[in-house]
């Protein structure tokens, strides 16, 4: 369906004049930017159902909902799932993050702020447990004859032995967004915002911590550099193909498979303690290095 037709199918922008910008990025979706008389909005344009991956698209519109109560979302404004769309604010005057703006130590402090923030708010309508999201989607490689990037399975006895580690000290889940690459942190010069919850649920809060580090190719230094191992596995469960850091130890850089997952322990430093503290209360004096 074209996007003007589409447009006029949703009551809110029907009828009324308006301008429409397609946003660019998105995997999973296509966005558009419309503005009418009555404001700007996002409207998100399922570009698949999400079923290889697991995305529940009624979980992400009540999580969207749940993070924007949380203050941390934009705010929901219809979703009409026989379209395959959902329709957010626009937040104007925001800067989307890229990978420099994540090893700009200022930004640092201010995304632990905006996870705890998020991390305190109402609980998601589903979980996500890391570790069987990652066994779900190996099934899928192998199943599909999808490929598998070398030395990925080298890397399933770390990660086991990780899953024993954390139960030790199981101190439960809050909601996590789960997918915090750069463009989905925006800046609107005071606070940060994030977006877009379709892997999100109800998770071990320090993941949060992984999945910053893989998605935004962070220097080992952010976290213990006495732990390979830790940090290999954590890059191990990112999609497959997707670039990480050069000095990744799984693949030369390139990690995989196909999960979107990532968890590696934090390490103290210099840099003033407590940054991370509710976010990975685990380890509650480490924040991210000089």
């Amino acid at each position: 369906m074209a996007a003007p037709e589409l447009l006029d199918r949703i009551p809110l922008l029907s009828g009324v004049p308006r301008s429409v910008e397609e946003l660019p990025g998105g995997l999973t979706n296509h966005n558009y930017k419309v503005t009418t008389p009555s404001g700007a909005y996002v409207v998100r344009v399922w570009a698949s159902d999400g079923t290889l991956l697991a995305i529940d698209r009624d979980a992400e519109h009540a999580n969207s909902i749940a993070a924007a109560r949380a203050g941390v979302g934009a705010p929901v404004h219809d979703y009409l799932p026989g379209l395959g769309v959902l329709v957010v604010g626009f937040l104007p005057g925001c800067h989307t993050f890229t990978e420099a703006d994540l090893h700009d130590q200022a930004n640092l402090p201010r995304v632990a702020e905006a996870c705890r923030r998020l991390h305190a708010g109402p609980r998601f309508v589903r979980d996500f447990d890391m570790f069987e999201v990652q066994r779900r989607y190996l099934e899928i490689v192998r199943e599909r004859g999808f490929r598998l990037p070398p030395r990925y399975l080298d890397f399933m006895p770390t990660v086991t032995q990780i899953r024993k580690c954390l139960a030790i000290r199981d101190e439960g889940t809050v909601p996590c967004n789960n997918d915090l690459l750069p463009g989905n942190i925006l800046d609107d010069g005071e606070r940060l915002w994030l977006i877009d919850y379709e892997y999100a649920g109800n998770n071990d809060p320090c993941f949060e911590l992984g999945n910053i580090w893989s998605e935004s190719a962070l220097p080992p230094a952010t976290w213990s550099s006495s732990s390979p191992p830790t940090t290999a596995a954590a890059c191990a469960t990112r999609s497959p193909g997707r670039a990480c850091s050069a000095s990744c130890p799984s693949t030369a850089g390139r990690c995989g498979p196909p999960s979107r997952t990532a968890r590696t322990r934090p390490s103290t430093s210099t840099s003033g303690p407590g940054v991370w503290r509710s976010t990975s209360g685990r380890w509650p004096n480490s924040p991210i290095p000089a």
